[in-house]
């Protein structure tokens, strides 16, 4: 099924960053900034240990089962009852994550841009291209991910250079005024960004390169976005200081004080649209994992067909949950943590420890 679709160790990660910093650019300054004040570039740096372990995790599950996705890891190493149990219970999480994402992006582009658009058109358009990239396949998500990838980095880059002269550094102080423990708070929220490394494991077989270099690379990556979020975090807290916790979209208020006339008039335009870019790619690859490993779970189904059925069943639930703000925000940001943590962390930590002390069959080779 997916062992025919082969792509690049940076395909294979690139699509994970873009959709990682341009989600967490939108929302986590405001919430770690609530969490941490000042201090929120603390439990970043800590959440990215979470990154790391993803990575290791599945850069162990690659070497010890070549060819297989997770859920079929799950299934080979736990038996039919508790295989299919924890598969199924990894599918419900992602659609559990693919609902918050889809909502989230409703709530900014209906705020922002189109208000007296319906929520489901504006969800059911991003599904509708989502669907037609996962019916073309995997390599087609990565390749665009590759041709966003220049536009994406250069306008965000750009717009940290255009404000440089508004930002005043010494709003980054006092560090750490109030001790480690009360900023450490905010890492549980970012937990849920970094947790996404673990996507790879449900298209693993699609590369086939020596594990060593899967680690070094997926190390690379989770520094470049902690890096990327870095960046950004300080150039909002630099400009809007204590105003940060005001404005639940923060950066997309740093960008809309930008003119530079003759040249950049509606920035907020341009900004949307690189958000969507990077929104677009982290959902297609998402319904791509859904769709991939939903055909693994019932068998003998090609998961380009499933695309039109996932497609659908995002739609629905998602025109019924967290239908106003504060529910996306309060009731929504607790049960994305749940399902990142819970799908994304302690199930395949859990499966590594089992493998590790109860499943010692010998590695198989996979081109290491």
């Amino acid at each position: 099924m997916i062992k025919s679709e082969k792509i690049t160790l940076f395909h294979y990660y690139l699509p994970i960053y873009l959709g990682m910093i341009t989600t967490g650019i939108l929302t986590m300054p405001t919430m770690l900034y609530k969490a941490a004040e000042q201090n929120l570039w603390l439990p970043l740096i800590v959440s990215s240990l979470a990154g790391y372990v993803m990575v290791l995790v599945v850069t162990y599950l690659y070497h010890r089962f070549p060819g297989q996705t997770l859920i079929e890891i799950f299934r080979t190493t736990m038996g039919r009852w508790i295989g299919n149990f924890c598969s199924a219970l990894l599918l419900g999480l992602l659609i559990g994550q693919a609902i918050f994402i889809l909502r989230e992006y409703q709530m900014y582009v209906t705020i922002n841009y189109y208000q007296y658009m319906p929520a489901v058109v504006v969800i059911g358009l991003l599904l509708l291209v989502c669907m037609y990239a996962v019916h073309q396949g995997l390599e087609v998500i990565c390749r665009s991910s590759v041709f966003f990838f220049p536009f994406i980095i250069a306008v965000q880059l750009i717009t940290c250079l255009l404000i440089l002269p508004e930002l005043s550094p010494y709003r980054l102080l006092p560090i750490l005024d109030k001790g480690i423990l009360y900023p450490l708070k905010g890492a549980v929220f970012s937990f849920a960004w970094y947790s996404e490394f673990l996507w790879g494991a449900f298209y693993m077989p699609a590369v086939s390169v020596p594990a060593k270099k899967m680690l070094t690379t997926g190390f690379l990556f989770v520094t470049a976005t902690t890096v990327s979020l870095l960046i950004v975090f300080f150039v909002v807290i630099c400009f809007l200081g204590d105003a940060t916790s005001q404005y639940l979209y923060s950066f997309d208020i740093v960008e809309r004080y930008i003119q530079v006339s003759g040249l950049i008039e509606r920035s907020s335009a341009l900004f949307m649209i690189v958000w969507l870019l990077g929104v677009f790619v982290k959902m297609a690859l998402l319904m791509f994992i859904i769709s991939v490993n939903t055909a693994h779970f019932v068998k003998k189904i090609s998961y380009a067909k499933l695309a039109l059925p996932v497609m659908l069943l995002l739609l629905l639930i998602s025109s019924f949950c967290f239908t106003s703000m504060k529910s996306m925000y309060q009731n929504g940001m607790f049960f994305l943590n749940i399902c990142c943590l819970v799908g994304n962390m302690i199930l395949p930590i859990l499966l590594l420890i089992y493998c590790l002390l109860f499943h010692r069959d010998t590695p198989r080779s996979s081109g290491q």
